[in-house]
């Protein structure tokens, strides 16, 4: 038998190795995410009058009807209406609660099944820190009795950005953020109080 013709067989032996059967190879599909939200999980002094904002890795593909039975927006475990509005081709929506936030309140938002986007792609519950979903508070009012206005007993720092042991270390061009746990006096500076940078020393 000569070379060239047992190249040919080759083929022909392997097709038949295989039965006949027509096989197909199944392309794994990763799954999608959520890469942005506002309020950030675990974000502090939100506005009662935001939007909450969701960003996703691929569009989505459920419906607005499907959308409103799988996010749920939640306050101690009470579900709050609110409207879907797409944004980005789908990769973004933005839900808006049919009334103010409370101040000073607790929201979560979850997922109570995976959202479908392209590809055939799912979308579970985003979590950054803490419990599953998106965690956040928002701030106290402007004015008003203490109980809408401070979110602590004492008079203190809230938070603040930069932090020391934080994702958000101070660099040589930072600007300091400083919440409060009560309202700050208009006139603080006038009845004597400061605020001093200082360094090591």
């Amino acid at each position: 038998m000569k070379y060239n013709n047992t190249l040919a067989l080759i083929p022909a032996l392997l097709l038949a190795a295989c039965g006949g059967d027509e096989q197909t190879m199944n392309e794994k599909v990763s799954p999608g995410s959520v890469v942005y939200s506002y309020p950030a999980d675990g974000q502090a002094d939100v506005s009662p009058k935001a939007d909450i904002v969701l960003r996703f890795s691929h569009a989505l593909t459920d419906e607005d009807a499907d959308l409103q039975n799988k996010i749920l927006l939640q306050s101690q475990e009470q579900s709050l209406p609110f409207s879907i509005s797409r944004i980005d081709g789908g990769k973004s929506l933005m839900l808006s609660p049919s009334s103010e936030l409370d101040t000073l309140g607790d929201y979560t938002v979850t997922f109570s099944e995976p959202l479908a986007a392209e590809g055939g792609r799912q979308i579970d519950t985003p979590n950054a820190v803490g419990d599953a979903g998106i965690q956040f508070e928002t701030r106290g009012s402007f004015s008003g009795p203490a109980s809408i206005t401070n979110s602590a007993a004492d008079f203190d720092i809230a938070w603040q950005v930069p932090a020391n042991n934080s994702p958000f270390e101070a660099m040589n061009f930072s600007t300091f953020r400083l919440a409060m746990t009560h309202p700050i006096h208009p006139d603080w500076k006038a009845l004597g109080g400061s605020i001093q940078l200082l360094d090591g020393s």
